[in-house]
């Protein structure tokens, strides 16, 4: 084990601030299989707090792109194609760098479900979903699915929704025009990018398991995230603002609306 000192860029999980850091790590030993494996410790510039990250790097040959073990490839979120598409679009390359990176401390990286919601069940969704979003994306992806249908079917102007599937729920709600331009968008991308109507299972079953991509897992707790600012957030600050007005009006015995 050794102690190295040196500069990378990266992203604060906390305040999602990006910068070049000199920090120190830690070298593991060499695995033959999965490569080197490294230990970050690093001072975040801007709100000076700290984390901890693990990353691990192999170059993989093009001679090992047949041979390479299916858990080191499901580790580093690859397939063997990736590796013949590789070297067939770069001839003149002799390795793929693969690397995983995930984070130590904090395991969730500032996605915590506000404490605005005030519903046990959606909140204990969505930090789980959050929490091991970079060990297992088809377990995030379909607690978060979950976490959606949820959400919507307590908040969605709709009558009857507990018999309408996720897919009509998403539907429903981008149809009334009633969020921004931005978050339709992103409802939009769970139905197409997530393939809720190529695969339905998702749609009629949103906590069954299925294959999905890292992305799509971080999509759905993105929208997650803007629909707690909608649904809780903004009314529970709204709500703290009236109250504050309202005992004003009542200190100058004016009538409260």
């Amino acid at each position: 084990m050794i102690i190295k000192s040196e500069v990378i860029h990266t992203t604060c999980p906390y305040c999602k601030n990006s910068y070049n850091v000199n920090h120190n790590f830690v070298t593991l030993n060499r695995d033959k299989d999965y490569g080197y494996s490294y230990v970050r410790q690093i001072s975040c510039l801007n709100c000076i707090r700290k984390f901890v990250m693990y990353e691990t790097v192999r170059d993989i040959d093009a001679s090992e792109a047949e041979d390479l073990p299916v858990d080191v490839l499901n580790f580093f979120g690859i397939t063997k194609n990736d590796l013949y598409d590789f070297f067939s679009a770069n001839p003149d390359e002799t390795r793929f760098k693969a690397v995983k990176k995930m984070f130590i401390r904090p395991l969730c990286p500032a996605m915590s479900a506000p404490i605005e919601v005030n519903d046990a069940e959606m909140t204990r969704d969505y930090n789980e979903a959050a929490m091991i979003l970079e060990v297992s994306p088809r377990a995030s992806a379909a607690l978060s699915r979950n976490c959606l249908e949820k959400l919507l079917r307590k908040k969605a102007p709709v009558l009857d929704p507990e018999n309408l599937s996720l897919m009509e729920l998403i539907s429903y709600i981008v149809d009334t025009g009633a969020l921004s331009s931005e978050l339709t968008t992103l409802l939009h991308y769970v139905l197409e990018l997530s393939s809720f109507s190529a695969t339905p299972v998702k749609n009629e079953h949103p906590g069954v398991i299925v294959d999905v991509s890292l992305e799509e897992a971080e999509l759905n707790l993105n929208v997650l995230q803007r629909l707690f600012e909608v649904y809780y957030v903004h009314p529970a600050k709204n709500n703290a603002i009236k109250e504050v007005l309202e005992e004003k009006l009542r200190s100058f015995g004016k009538k409260v609306f």
